[in-house]
């Protein structure tokens, strides 16, 4: 495989890790909306890194040219009675191909993964084809009915949750005695799962660099 595998999955645990730590003092400082925020932020940052080291060991034109935040991609849906942008966190393209679409998030509830399944939905529309798509969460904040559910609705291909254990608002990972070891086993998971996406799609466009 690419690059040791080991390596990058310790270099995004200690990436997620020492965030929490140098952001302590003022996260109990912020309010609820701005803490998700910069949760999630955080994980659209830890996935864009995954996708960097991907793409610019690999396939230099990708990164960052061609991996865009969804809210600046041009993605359009039409129908009779108007239009809609459509859009995931993060966009990736290979070769002016649509080859991923990833939500990211600090934790995941049924109704978020809902509004993933259904831009999800409305993406493959817009360019014709099942693009891959999947979800990116700290943590874990519904049912596993419900996550069944939306995942046999077969739009979001798969869900990854960083951290083991249910989300608790009464006790925020932000603060030390509640904070949770990111699981590097679902980081590995995270890590082939982006490989094999990258690579059949590069193996889809005729481009002789594999990973």
């Amino acid at each position: 495989m690419f690059m040791n595998k080991l390596l990058l999955v310790e270099k995004i645990i200690n990436k997620i890790e020492s965030a929490y730590e140098d952001i302590h003092s003022d996260y109990r400082k912020m309010s609820g909306g701005d803490q998700r925020s910069w949760s999630g932020n955080l994980v659209e940052d830890t996935v864009r890194e995954l996708l960097s080291e991907f793409c610019s060991e690999y396939y230099f034109e990708i990164f960052p040219s061609q991996l865009i935040k969804g809210e600046s991609d041009g993605l359009v849906l039409h129908n009779s009675g108007g239009f809609i942008k459509v859009k995931l966190d993060w966009h990736l393209y290979i070769k002016d191909r649509l080859a991923l679409v990833i939500e990211c998030k600090s934790y995941l509830d049924s109704s978020f993964l809902n509004r993933a399944v259904n831009s999800t939905s409305l993406i493959r529309r817009s360019v014709g084809y099942n693009v891959p798509s999947i979800v990116v969460a700290l943590e874990k904040a519904l049912s596993d009915d419900a996550l069944n559910f939306w995942l046999a609705e077969r739009e979001v291909d798969d869900v990854f949750f960083l951290m083991d254990g249910a989300r608790k608002s009464s006790e925020p990972i932000y603060k030390p005695e509640y904070r949770k070891d990111v699981n590097a086993g679902v980081l590995h998971a995270l890590v082939d799962k982006l490989y094999n996406i990258i690579r059949g799609n590069m193996e889809s466009a005729g481009i002789e660099r594999y990973l």
